[in-house]
């Protein structure tokens, strides 16, 4: 299992904010269980009412991104993903 600490947050936050302000979008980060890191979107101009089941609420699957999102949801989704992948998401262990 992998460990994700405030520093690896702290290092991802910059380029998360700058994909949620490409888009409008408000949200938060933080850190689950010390394992995951998570985005939750408050607001935006991105309408995601579409890929509710009624409650206003969704939870992304990040492998089913490109098959159950499209258009401007997909593209942010997409590089939001990437944002909180960063560029040593990867190992080798």
């Amino acid at each position: 299992m992998a460990y994700v600490s405030q520093e690896d947050k702290k290092k991802l936050a910059p380029e998360i904010k700058k994909v949620l302000s490409k888009y409008g979008m408000k949200g938060s980060i933080s850190i689950r269980h010390h394992s995951t890191l998570v985005v939750t979107l408050q607001s935006g101009s991105i309408d995601f009412g579409e890929y509710t089941h009624g409650d206003g609420y969704i939870q992304v699957n990040t492998y089913h991104i490109d098959s159950h999102y499209r258009g401007k949801a997909k593209n942010f989704l997409t590089e939001l993903l990437a944002a909180m992948k960063g560029p040593n998401y990867f190992c080798d262990d």
